[in-house]
Protein backbone atom coordinates (compact mmCIF):
# COMPACT_ATOMS: atom_id res chain seq x y z
CA UNK A 1 0.00 0.00 0.00
CA UNK A 2 1.43 3.30 -0.93
CA UNK A 3 1.78 6.23 2.01
CA UNK A 4 -1.43 8.03 2.98
CA UNK A 5 -2.14 10.45 5.95
CA UNK A 6 0.02 8.51 9.16
CA UNK A 7 -2.73 9.90 11.71
CA UNK A 8 -5.17 7.43 10.01
CA UNK A 9 -4.26 3.99 10.61
CA UNK A 10 -5.04 0.98 8.35
CA UNK A 11 -5.25 -2.50 8.24
CA UNK A 12 -2.34 -3.92 6.97
CA UNK A 13 -4.46 -6.66 4.14
CA UNK A 14 -3.19 -10.27 2.75
CA UNK A 15 -5.34 -10.50 -0.18
CA UNK A 16 -5.19 -10.84 -4.46
CA UNK A 17 -3.44 -7.69 -5.56
CA UNK A 18 -6.53 -6.92 -7.87
CA UNK A 19 -8.26 -6.51 -4.60
CA UNK A 20 -6.08 -4.58 -2.72
CA UNK A 21 -5.83 -2.29 -5.95
CA UNK A 22 -9.46 -1.27 -5.56
CA UNK A 23 -8.84 -0.91 -1.70
CA UNK A 24 -6.16 1.21 -2.32
CA UNK A 25 -7.66 4.01 -5.04
CA UNK A 26 -10.42 4.23 -2.12
CA UNK A 27 -8.17 4.71 0.69
CA UNK A 28 -6.75 7.41 -1.81
CA UNK A 29 -10.03 8.82 -2.68
CA UNK A 30 -11.16 9.15 0.95
CA UNK A 31 -8.38 9.99 3.27
CA UNK A 32 -7.41 13.53 3.38
CA UNK A 33 -4.11 15.14 3.24
CA UNK A 34 -3.18 16.84 6.43
CA UNK A 35 -3.66 20.35 5.55
CA UNK A 36 -7.38 19.30 4.56
CA UNK A 37 -7.44 17.11 7.66
CA UNK A 38 -6.80 20.61 9.76
CA UNK A 39 -9.68 22.40 8.16
CA UNK A 40 -12.02 20.30 8.73
CA UNK A 41 -10.71 20.30 12.85
CA UNK A 42 -10.53 24.27 12.15
CA UNK A 43 -14.44 24.17 11.30
CA UNK A 44 -15.06 21.63 14.01
CA UNK A 45 -13.95 23.62 16.80
CA UNK A 46 -15.22 26.95 15.57
CA UNK A 47 -18.87 24.92 16.10
CA UNK A 48 -17.42 24.37 19.20
CA UNK A 49 -17.15 20.34 18.86
CA UNK A 50 -14.39 19.02 21.03
CA UNK A 51 -15.15 15.97 21.05
CA UNK A 52 -16.43 13.71 18.91
CA UNK A 53 -19.85 12.06 20.23
CA UNK A 54 -20.84 8.80 17.80
CA UNK A 55 -24.11 9.31 18.39
CA UNK A 56 -24.30 12.72 17.51
CA UNK A 57 -22.60 11.67 13.81
CA UNK A 58 -25.30 11.95 10.74
CA UNK A 59 -24.72 10.56 7.57
CA UNK A 60 -25.52 12.78 4.57
CA UNK A 61 -26.95 11.11 1.65
CA UNK A 62 -28.17 13.86 -0.49
CA UNK A 63 -25.55 12.90 -3.29
CA UNK A 64 -25.43 9.45 -4.96
CA UNK A 65 -22.03 8.46 -4.37
CA UNK A 66 -19.27 5.94 -3.21
CA UNK A 67 -18.18 8.05 -0.52
CA UNK A 68 -20.64 9.32 1.88
CA UNK A 69 -20.17 12.56 4.42
CA UNK A 70 -20.88 11.60 8.14
CA UNK A 71 -21.53 14.99 9.73
CA UNK A 72 -22.32 16.51 13.48
CA UNK A 73 -26.22 16.33 13.23
CA UNK A 74 -26.82 19.43 15.03
CA UNK A 75 -24.30 21.66 12.76
CA UNK A 76 -24.37 19.85 9.31
CA UNK A 77 -20.25 20.21 10.01
CA UNK A 78 -18.42 17.53 8.78
CA UNK A 79 -16.49 14.99 11.28
CA UNK A 80 -15.41 12.14 8.88
CA UNK A 81 -16.50 9.84 5.72
CA UNK A 82 -17.60 6.58 5.09
CA UNK A 83 -16.68 5.38 1.75
CA UNK A 84 -16.85 1.46 -0.63
CA UNK A 85 -16.51 0.98 -4.01
CA UNK A 86 -18.98 1.42 -6.28
CA UNK A 87 -19.20 -1.75 -8.31
CA UNK A 88 -18.45 -3.77 -5.38
CA UNK A 89 -20.00 -2.40 -2.24
CA UNK A 90 -19.70 -5.52 0.08
CA UNK A 91 -15.68 -6.28 -0.85
CA UNK A 92 -14.52 -3.42 1.50
CA UNK A 93 -15.47 -0.76 3.39
CA UNK A 94 -14.00 2.37 5.27
CA UNK A 95 -14.93 4.98 8.03
CA UNK A 96 -12.32 7.71 8.89
CA UNK A 97 -13.52 10.17 11.69
CA UNK A 98 -11.34 13.92 12.04
CA UNK A 99 -9.93 12.32 15.51
CA UNK A 100 -8.41 9.75 13.39
CA UNK A 101 -10.17 6.89 14.28
CA UNK A 102 -10.76 3.99 11.29
CA UNK A 103 -13.22 1.48 10.87
CA UNK A 104 -12.90 -0.75 8.14
CA UNK A 105 -14.46 -4.54 6.96
CA UNK A 106 -13.37 -6.45 4.52
CA UNK A 107 -15.02 -9.26 3.21
CA UNK A 108 -14.49 -13.06 3.71
CA UNK A 109 -14.24 -14.60 0.20
CA UNK A 110 -18.26 -14.64 -1.68
CA UNK A 111 -20.25 -14.83 1.88
CA UNK A 112 -22.01 -12.42 3.88
CA UNK A 113 -18.95 -12.57 6.59
CA UNK A 114 -16.79 -9.84 7.36
CA UNK A 115 -13.63 -9.00 9.22
CA UNK A 116 -13.40 -5.90 11.42
CA UNK A 117 -10.41 -3.66 11.67
CA UNK A 118 -10.76 -0.73 14.29
CA UNK A 119 -7.27 1.33 14.07
CA UNK A 120 -5.52 -0.85 11.98
CA UNK A 121 -6.12 -3.85 14.26
CA UNK A 122 -8.71 -6.75 13.59
CA UNK A 123 -11.40 -6.44 16.59
CA UNK A 124 -14.14 -8.31 16.20
CA UNK A 125 -16.22 -10.08 13.00
CA UNK A 126 -19.86 -10.05 11.35
CA UNK A 127 -21.34 -13.20 10.98
CA UNK A 128 -24.23 -15.26 9.15
CA UNK A 129 -25.96 -17.21 11.78
CA UNK A 130 -28.85 -18.37 9.39
CA UNK A 131 -29.87 -18.34 5.97
CA UNK A 132 -33.68 -19.18 4.31
CA UNK A 133 -34.35 -20.88 1.56
CA UNK A 134 -35.34 -18.29 -1.73
CA UNK A 135 -37.75 -20.25 -4.29
CA UNK A 136 -36.34 -23.45 -2.99
CA UNK A 137 -32.98 -22.78 -4.83
CA UNK A 138 -31.19 -19.87 -3.57
CA UNK A 139 -30.39 -19.04 0.05
CA UNK A 140 -30.27 -15.67 1.52
CA UNK A 141 -28.38 -14.58 5.50
CA UNK A 142 -31.33 -13.44 7.35
CA UNK A 143 -29.69 -13.04 11.20
CA UNK A 144 -25.98 -12.32 11.73
CA UNK A 145 -23.76 -11.35 14.78
CA UNK A 146 -20.96 -8.42 15.26
CA UNK A 147 -18.30 -9.91 17.59
CA UNK A 148 -16.27 -7.35 19.53
CA UNK A 149 -13.11 -9.63 20.56
CA UNK A 150 -14.60 -12.39 22.67
CA UNK A 151 -18.02 -10.52 23.36
CA UNK A 152 -21.10 -11.25 21.03
CA UNK A 153 -21.93 -7.38 20.97
CA UNK A 154 -25.25 -7.65 18.48
CA UNK A 155 -27.29 -9.87 17.18
CA UNK A 156 -29.37 -9.25 14.13
CA UNK A 157 -32.47 -10.31 12.51
CA UNK A 158 -33.96 -9.38 9.23
CA UNK A 159 -37.84 -8.16 9.13
CA UNK A 160 -39.09 -11.25 7.60
CA UNK A 161 -42.23 -9.46 6.64
CA UNK A 162 -41.21 -6.09 5.26
CA UNK A 163 -37.79 -7.08 4.29
CA UNK A 164 -36.29 -3.84 4.27
CA UNK A 165 -35.85 -3.36 8.64
CA UNK A 166 -33.46 -5.15 10.64
CA UNK A 167 -33.90 -5.64 14.34
CA UNK A 168 -30.95 -5.40 16.85
CA UNK A 169 -30.63 -7.88 19.30
CA UNK A 170 -28.57 -6.62 22.87
CA UNK A 171 -27.37 -8.96 25.31
CA UNK A 172 -29.79 -7.50 28.05
CA UNK A 173 -32.74 -9.05 26.08
CA UNK A 174 -33.56 -5.29 24.58
CA UNK A 175 -34.51 -5.80 20.66
CA UNK A 176 -34.91 -2.33 18.58
CA UNK A 177 -35.97 -2.06 14.74
CA UNK A 178 -33.97 -0.49 12.67
CA UNK A 179 -34.23 0.75 9.31
CA UNK A 180 -31.20 -0.20 6.18
CA UNK A 181 -30.44 1.63 3.41
CA UNK A 182 -32.03 5.29 2.21
CA UNK A 183 -34.58 6.10 4.46
CA UNK A 184 -35.78 8.90 2.57
CA UNK A 185 -34.39 11.26 -0.78
CA UNK A 186 -33.41 14.04 0.56
CA UNK A 187 -35.16 17.76 -0.34
CA UNK A 188 -34.03 19.81 -3.40
CA UNK A 189 -33.92 22.36 -0.82
CA UNK A 190 -31.44 20.74 1.62
CA UNK A 191 -29.68 19.75 -1.81
CA UNK A 192 -29.21 23.03 -2.55
CA UNK A 193 -28.10 24.28 1.29
CA UNK A 194 -25.75 21.95 1.03
CA UNK A 195 -24.28 22.93 -1.85
CA UNK A 196 -23.90 26.41 -0.66
CA UNK A 197 -22.13 25.20 2.30
CA UNK A 198 -19.68 23.17 0.63
CA UNK A 199 -19.01 26.27 -1.70
CA UNK A 200 -19.07 28.96 1.25
CA UNK A 201 -21.75 30.90 -0.13
CA UNK A 202 -23.14 30.18 3.31
CA UNK A 203 -20.98 30.37 6.43
CA UNK A 204 -22.59 28.48 8.67
CA UNK A 205 -23.63 24.81 8.28
CA UNK A 206 -26.95 23.43 8.22
CA UNK A 207 -28.31 20.44 10.49
CA UNK A 208 -28.85 17.08 9.30
CA UNK A 209 -31.75 14.49 10.80
CA UNK A 210 -30.26 11.17 9.52
CA UNK A 211 -29.06 9.96 12.15
CA UNK A 212 -25.88 7.08 11.22
CA UNK A 213 -26.20 5.44 14.07
CA UNK A 214 -29.49 3.49 15.16
CA UNK A 215 -31.58 5.04 18.12
CA UNK A 216 -34.70 3.45 20.12
CA UNK A 217 -38.49 3.46 19.11
CA UNK A 218 -38.07 6.86 21.23
CA UNK A 219 -35.08 8.26 20.00
CA UNK A 220 -32.94 7.35 22.97
CA UNK A 221 -29.06 6.35 22.62
CA UNK A 222 -28.26 2.96 21.93
CA UNK A 223 -25.16 0.84 23.13
CA UNK A 224 -24.13 0.70 26.86
CA UNK A 225 -20.40 -0.80 26.25
CA UNK A 226 -17.88 0.00 24.59
CA UNK A 227 -18.28 -3.32 22.64
CA UNK A 228 -21.92 -1.95 21.97
CA UNK A 229 -20.81 0.72 20.90
CA UNK A 230 -18.29 -0.14 18.20
CA UNK A 231 -20.50 -3.18 16.96
CA UNK A 232 -23.34 -0.33 16.14
CA UNK A 233 -20.70 1.34 14.36
CA UNK A 234 -19.45 -1.31 12.53
CA UNK A 235 -23.48 -2.16 11.50
CA UNK A 236 -24.39 1.31 10.31
CA UNK A 237 -21.15 1.57 8.14
CA UNK A 238 -22.04 -2.00 6.62
CA UNK A 239 -25.75 -1.00 6.33
CA UNK A 240 -26.67 2.43 6.48
CA UNK A 241 -25.97 2.48 2.97
CA UNK A 242 -27.23 -0.98 1.23
CA UNK A 243 -28.35 -2.04 -2.23
CA UNK A 244 -31.77 -1.17 -1.20
CA UNK A 245 -33.45 2.05 -0.92
CA UNK A 246 -36.30 2.74 1.07
CA UNK A 247 -38.78 6.16 0.37
CA UNK A 248 -41.07 7.40 3.09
Amino acid sequence: MSGLNPEFQLAELDLPKKILTRIERLREKMIPEPEELQDYRNRAEQEGIVEIDEDELAIDMSEQTEVYRLEHAPTGTMLGAMGLHPFRPKEYRLLWLIDGRTIETVQVGRTESYIIYANGFEIGSFDILRSKKFFFLFTFPCEWSIRIGDIDAIRMRLDQKSGIRIHLDFPNNESVPTWVGQTRQASSWNQLLRLFQRTQILKSSSPNTMWFLPRGEHGQKLGDTLEECVALMTFALLLRNTLIEIRS
